[in-house]
């Protein structure tokens, strides 16, 4: 963009609703920025080709630059079964009107070499190209804590550790916001984590442990920016209890 467009302001929408808004009054030298593009194009209301066409025909026409990982681009543009459901058409719809640049797993050589002469003046890059098993853009984006606080996790707070390993399986199944009861009304399914975690809470001689802590521990920054899971919800009360499975009405 700076190359090609260096005087255009770039707008990030925080929803559909923005877009839509920019759609229906859109400003001249525009870039619209659609970071994890699935954000505008999941749910009932998402992004339409209707919206996009407004965007790319109208009189001041806008650039879009969106983001999307390649399994979430092959679900969406997955031609159904003949006679079968087509839960994608409006998405594929909006996928059909762009041209798409495929972005390799690592760093160009050039890339590499840029940011080895930026590191220079930069710490945080020369750390990050010197950090073993994670790529550049993971180290920065704190990877490597993340990880050791959820292993650290499963003995300094093992309830808050089965809180996080439900996350991830939720989102390994493609869920990527969950709200507070749907993240615990999801851990009595994982009954051999919360067996775990409750052994270890006994041997560690914890003592009584609120469902809000657990959360709250899962939602806590590492590096003072980012958490292992964000909170889709105002926090939870701290006095909430935590109620084990066999209590709660769910089925394990």
């Amino acid at each position: 963009m700076r190359a090609l467009l260096p005087d255009w302001r770039v707008v990030h929408p925080a929803g559909t609703d923005q877009v839509a808004a920019l759609a229906h009054a859109p400003s001249p030298q525009t870039v619209v920025w659609l970071d994890e593009l699935q954000r505008c194009l999941d749910g009932e209301h998402g992004l339409t080709g209707g919206m996009v066409r407004a965007l790319l025909n109208a009189r001041h026409s806008a650039v879009i630059i969106g983001t999307l990982w390649p399994d979430r681009y092959t679900a969406y543009t997955t031609m159904p079964a003949p006679g079968g459901d087509d839960p994608h058409a409006r998405k594929r719809e909006v996928l059909d009107l762009t041209a798409v640049v495929r972005i390799g797993p690592t760093f160009s050589p050039g890339e590499q070499d840029r940011a080895r002469a930026a590191a220079a003046q930069d710490p945080r890059l020369r750390v990050a190209l010197e950090a073993e098993g994670y790529g550049l853009t993971q180290t920065l984006a704190a990877a490597p804590q993340l990880v050791a606080r959820w292993e650290d996790a499963q003995t300094a707070s093992p309830y808050a550790w089965a809180v996080l390993t439900a996350a991830l399986d939720a989102a390994r199944l493609g869920a990527r916001a969950m709200g507070r009861s749907v993240a615990v009304r999801l851990l009595p399914v994982r009954c051999s984590l919360w067996r775990q975690a409750a052994q270890r809470h006994t041997r560690l001689g914890c003592g009584r442990l609120t469902r809000s802590a657990a959360l709250l521990e899962a939602c806590r920054l590492v590096t003072g920016f980012i958490s292992k899971v964000s909170p889709a919800c105002s926090a939870p009360s701290p006095g909430a209890p935590w109620v084990p499975p066999s209590r709660s009405g769910l089925a394990g």
